[in-house]
């Protein structure tokens, strides 16, 4: 027997041209909807500001109320 000639390296998956222009299409879908721009930067920043009020607020309402009682009393 004699040994193949042939180079014996990487087999390359078969793939179809629609996969590949599929995958091609999703990486530019990627790189077009992570643009970081002024605006998407503000509604972060709005988001993040938010949300720890949001989540304090209800502990201290009822000190919220009482002091806005306490303000409208006449004396």
């Amino acid at each position: 027997m004699t040994p193949k000639t042939k180079k014996e390296g990487k087999k390359k998956l078969p793939t179809t041209q629609a996969s590949a222009n599929a995958a091609k299409t999703s990486a530019e879908a990627l790189k077009t909807t992570t643009l970081t721009t002024p605006i998407t930067i503000r509604a972060a920043i709005t988001v993040i500001s938010t949300v720890p009020i949001l989540v304090v607020y209800p502990f201290l309402q009822k000190y919220f109320v009482t002091g806005m009682a306490l303000g409208s009393v006449k004396g």
